[in-house]
């Protein structure tokens, strides 16, 4: 964590303040993918068209930050890229009609995924 964005969140908690779209923004754009991530995993998700490849990313992504393959979902990192939720589902019901990962539904509650390495 870099010292600004550390006296930043040193003052909000002080000051009882909400982060900024700024302190957002910085808080994604130092984001990462952490691999090594299969290449026929990544060339089965890009053939089955649509935003499969890069709802797949997202999820590596946050295989990476909880460091476990099975992790619930966050809809924030999807919002960010563009994905809707209607597509969102669509796109995971894909990867695991292939087998790429395995969905745990729970009604009412954040689904939860595990992925599944080739």
């Amino acid at each position: 964590m870099t010292r600004s964005l550390l006296l930043k969140v040193i003052i909000m908690k002080e000051f009882r303040m909400y982060p900024t779209d700024t302190m957002i923004k910085e808080k994604f754009d130092r984001l990462f993918i952490k691999g090594p991530i299969p290449y026929p995993w990544c060339k089965a998700a890009s053939n089955l068209g649509g935003k499969a490849l890069h709802v797949g990313m997202i999820l590596w992504m946050t295989s990476g930050m909880t460091k476990s393959d099975t992790f619930k979902l966050q809809l924030k990192f999807f919002r960010d890229w563009g994905i809707s939720k209607t597509t969102l589902y669509k796109s995971l019901e894909k990867l695991e009609s292939k087998g790429l990962i395995k969905l745990l539904k729970s009604r009412g509650k954040t689904h939860t995924v595990t992925i599944i390495e080739r």
